[in-house]
């Protein structure tokens, strides 16, 4: 650009286009991974130019490993984690389970507080819909569902954490699931956002 930023922009033509193996470098100019899945093709391979287009993050309520949200397997078990690092250019995919605004720090982090929100960032791109463990993708049979049922208590009569009506909401819930207010450009896909009051 005429201000002289050179990072990659999603659908660059240079996204994966370079060769990994003789490239010492393990992080680019921005201190991202140097190698990542830029354009979310399966496969990572580097980017030519100085700059990796982001890094991946990964959420998932079942995951097992560390969580460093490096991995599927070392996936976030809450989505804030993964926010309080996400930056520019960065994507967050999220895995099918029930996600809530107060929940952070693996869980330990348990607010009940009804201003809690899920705050989208500038640039930063929310996917859900992902299998457990990452391996397949379809929004439809693989629900995320960020619910700010917050207290755990709205009534769920056919135990699928969706509230389908109003009445459905008892105890403390949060006031917005979601914020993308002052967000530029914001993106969250394949998500089902529930029980807000």
């Amino acid at each position: 650009t005429a201000a002289g930023d050179l990072r990659l922009e999603a659908g660059s033509p240079v996204l994966e286009k370079g060769d990994s193996v003789p490239n010492p470098e393990s992080r680019d100019l921005g201190d991202r991974l140097r190698v990542t899945d830029g354009d979310h093709g399966w496969t990572a391979e580097i980017d030519l130019g100085a700059h990796e287009l982001g890094r991946l993050w990964f959420v998932d309520d079942s995951a097992g490993g560390t969580p460093t949200g490096l991995t599927w397997a070392d996936a976030f078990l809450n989505l804030q984690d993964a926010l309080a690092v996400g930056v520019s250019g960065d994507e967050i995919r999220v895995a099918e389970g029930v996600y809530w605004p107060d929940l952070s720090d693996a869980g330990v982090n348990d607010s009940n507080d009804p201003e809690a929100t899920f705050q989208l960032l500038d640039d930063v791109a929310l996917v859900g819909g992902y299998s457990d463990g990452g391996g397949s993708y379809d929004p439809a049979v693989f629900l995320a569902i960020l619910s700010g049922d917050i207290g755990q208590d709205d009534t769920d009569g056919d135990a699928n954490s969706i509230a389908e009506t109003t009445g459905d909401l008892a105890g403390t819930n949060s006031y917005s699931v979601v914020t993308g207010s002052g967000v530029n450009p914001g993106f969250l896909d394949g998500f089902f956002i529930t029980a807000g009051k």
